[in-house]
């Protein structure tokens, strides 16, 4: 009879495989050299202003506060009650003129309450202006 050779497996013995791999890992740490990184410090300008810019695009309404219940929008002044009728008869002022109302810049103080953000914001959706941007102003 033919005697059959049995496969025999190789062993490698992975005993000492974490501490070589802990030893590299730090040796590399101890190695490496960090860089030290320096920002430039850019001093800003500030800008002082009490309303907001007017802009010039039909298409645009910027609304900002001079107080807590007066409203400008594009620079006229309206009660916060007041502003859905005050943005829909501005959307049929458009409208007349082949344009409609696109976007609404909200201009937004330090000191203005989020009820106030929230009646601004339910206003703008019951004149169906949905394009809104929120900017937020320091007050200085």
């Amino acid at each position: 009879m033919i005697a059959r050779r049995k496969n025999r497996e190789v062993k490698v013995n992975t005993t000492a495989l974490p501490d070589i791999i802990f030893m590299l890992l730090f040796f590399f740490m101890v190695t490496t050299v960090l860089q030290d990184e320096t920002v430039a410090q850019v001093p800003i300008p500030k800008v002082k202003s009490e309303a907001a810019p007017v802009i010039p695009d039909p298409s645009t309404v910027t609304i900002a506060t001079q107080d807590g219940q007066t409203l400008l929008i594009n620079g006229h002044a309206h009660l916060i009650d007041d502003l859905e009728k005050a943005l829909i008869s501005q959307n049929q002022n458009l409208l007349e003129n082949g344009d409609y109302l696109e976007t609404c810049l909200v201009y937004l103080p330090d000191t203005m309450s989020m009820h106030t953000v929230n009646k601004i914001k339910e206003s703008l959706q019951k004149a169906e202006i949905y394009k809104v941007e929120y900017i937020h102003q320091h007050d200085l």
